[in-house]
């Protein structure tokens, strides 16, 4: 498919190869799995044992971003029971799930008996599924010496630094393969290099939460050369809570307080003289291009549209960085994010990608009055004129909003608990004129109308959880890292 020349061929078997490990390092490793942001979830603002969690949040979960906190606290059953006490046993300070045949589910019975005997000793399970199989103290020593704890902190620092070894490795190969592939392949290798290092964090920091056991490395938690956004001097710029904690770096990001106009966010550099490169965490949302601008000491360094457009809208499923190295800089200088609003993608113009005039009045896409199920999949479609993404979001959750069917619900009190954070859940993915149709399709079913409608405008400019002022995509940012420049 790339041809027969040594250079693509050795990096493409590489990138291959070391994909799976890779993605499996800065996600969940060690069996864990299942960090995932889970559709529906309804849970806190703050990390599980954490003082002054935030308030409560529902999140519109795809399992593409990291949903530390939704994958621990989630009415389907926990899927690493960290901290948690298990079927009676005075609980353990660590992690993994207990299924082993003796005191756990039992569920390593279901094997052959050669696979039974391996998984069901701890002596001899192996290191990538022990914490699949039991639940063990962070201390726990795995057999490669390393403990339990550290190796999830060393994992994703590792993971994420493939990924990013992925995208430069990729760089290498242009005027080796045609313009088209190497420019989208180099698109999806950066962004994914930049999602990486979100889930190296929020999966680190959430680890370290719950262990009170720090990295023997000194990185997690520390990062000495990071200035959060909202922590710069802010012009035409407001400061935002995108959602879930693992959302962001320092809990709030920044984006552009008016929809038509841009900002700019700005601190002094009090480092030592030298060469660095300079990182922007920022959200690429596809519901709009904005543009930003890195200027230090008054000369722009890089310019760059966001418009790789990931098929989400929410923060966390969106956060990716820009790297401009080998800048030079002097104590002083003043390191400034420009930010402007950039239409939306054509086909995303009114919420949707399959048409309806922008500002039409909710309901007035020409095809009559909604069917007798409004709530079905195909009329929201044809209703809100809903993206591919946003349906395949949604559809999960309708069964809920309509007949209060989840796994944890055995009761009308929590039936009714479950269709309100469904509803909720797709009111969070939708722009505020599908907000709008969305309350008065819904009625009585769910949460109550006023509360969608709530969610679609009135929101203060500092504070606002979930977007802010600036409307659509909004220039958004996370921070700004600065780290010397390695030749």
């Amino acid at each position: 498919t790339f041809g027969s020349d040594q250079a693509v061929v050795s990096t493409v078997d590489n990138i291959l190869l070391k994909s799976w490990k890779a993605y499996e390092d800065y996600t969940g490793n060690l069996g864990i799995g299942g960090l995932t942001s889970i559709a529906g979830w309804s849970g806190f603002g703050g990390p599980t044992g954490a003082s002054g969690n935030g308030p409560a949040v529902t999140v519109a979960g795809n399992h593409f971003a990291e949903g530390i906190e939704s994958s621990e606290t989630n009415g389907w059953g926990q899927w690493h029971r960290s901290n948690a006490a298990q079927l009676g046993l005075p609980m353990v300070i660590g992690s993994g799930m207990n299924r082993s045949i003796k005191d756990g589910t039992g569920y390593i019975g279901q094997y052959s008996a050669p696979l039974a005997k391996m998984f069901e000793s701890l002596e001899t399970c192996p290191d990538d599924l022990l914490l699949f199989m039991h639940h063990v103290p962070y201390t726990y020593k795995l057999h490669s010496g390393e403990t339990v704890i550290q190796h999830i902190y060393d994992a994703h620092y590792a993971g994420a630094a493939q990924a990013e070894q992925f995208a430069t490795d990729w760089a290498k190969l242009k005027g080796k393969i045609d313009d088209q592939r190497y420019n989208e392949t180099l698109a999806r290798l950066t962004f994914q290099a930049g999602h990486a290092i979100e889930w190296r964090d929020s999966v680190n920091r959430w680890f370290l939460n719950v262990s009170s056991v720090p990295d023997a490395k000194g990185r997690v938690g520390t990062f000495p050369g990071r200035t959060e956004a909202e922590a710069m001097q802010l012009e035409g710029y407001s400061v935002v809570e995108p959602g879930t904690w693992e959302t962001t770096s320092g809990g709030q990001a920044v984006q552009l307080t008016a929809a038509d106009a841009p900002g700019s966010a700005s601190f002094k550099f009090t480092g030592k003289p030298g060469s660095y490169d300079i990182a922007v965490q920022y959200f690429d949302k596809n519901n709009g291009q904005s543009k930003f601008n890195l200027v230090v000491a008054g000369k722009s360094v890089d310019a760059w549209t966001a418009s790789y457009d990931p098929p989400f809208t929410q923060p966390q499923d969106t956060s990716t960085r820009r790297t401009v190295r080998g800048v030079m800089l002097a104590t002083g200088d003043e390191i400034r994010v420009e930010g402007a609003p950039g239409a939306a993608p054509a086909a995303a113009a009114g919420g949707g990608r399959r048409g309806g005039a922008a500002g039409a009045a909710p309901g007035a896409r020409g095809a009559g009055a909604v069917p007798a199920n409004p709530l079905s999949l195909d009329n929201l479609k044809t209703a809100l004129t809903l993206t591919d993404a946003q349906a395949a979001v949604i559809a999960p959750l309708l069964d809920a909003i309509s007949h209060g069917q989840q796994a944890v619900t055995n009761s009308q009190t929590a039936a009714t608990d479950a269709r309100t954070a469904s509803t909720n859940a797709i009111a969070a993915i939708l722009s505020d004129a599908q907000k709008t149709q969305f309350a008065q399709l819904t009625g009585g079913r769910g949460a109550p109308a006023g509360a969608i409608l709530a969610q679609a405008g009135g929101r203060g400019a500092r504070g606002a959880r979930g977007g802010g002022g600036g409307g659509g995509e909004g220039a958004s940012f996370d921070y700004v890292e600065i780290t010397p420049h390695l030749n």
